[in-house]
Order: C-alpha cells, then structure tokens, then sequence
C-alpha cells in the first residue's frame, strides 16, 4: 500500500469523525495502522501533523457554519439580540 492511499484513509476517517473526539492513537487503532506510522507518513505527505489538521478542519468548519448562517438582528427594548435562523 502506498503512503497516498494511507494518507486517503486518514482524512476519510478524520473527515468522518470531525465532530467526536480524535486522537492519534484512536485513528491508528480504527485504521489498524501503528501511531507512529501513521503520524510520520501524513506529516511527510501533507506537512501537517494530525493535531494541527484536526485543528484546521475544525476551525474551517466553524468559519463556513458562520459564513453560510442567516443571522437576523432584533432590538429589543434593551440592547441588541441575534437570532439564528
């Protein structure tokens, strides 16, 4: 198996997993994949480690939820409100 299609496995798992709990360790036991393997071959092929990727997807995901929300402002007698719609 070569190190793109491990590196493919990854982010399909780390896709699919975004929103619960991600560890190395819990991806390198759903893969049947060594820690350190899997570590060494996704920073090698995308420069990033596994956290900050995690991190980034994360981040990225946020920013679009808020990009594509509709937001309506009230005024209520005091102060402002957002309402998500």
């Amino acid at each position: 198996m070569n190190n793109n299609t491990t590196v493919e496995k990854i982010v399909d798992y780390i896709e699919t997993h975004i929103r619960e709990d991600l560890s190395l360790d819990k991806i390198a036991n759903e893969l049947n994949y060594s820690k350190f393997y899997i570590a060494r071959i996704f920073t090698k092929e995308t420069k990033y480690t596994i956290y900050k990727y995690v991190q980034r997807r994360r981040l990225f995901s946020k920013f679009d939820y808020c990009a594509n929300a509709v937001f309506r402002i009230t005024r209520p007698r005091k102060g402002y409100s957002v309402v998500y719609q």
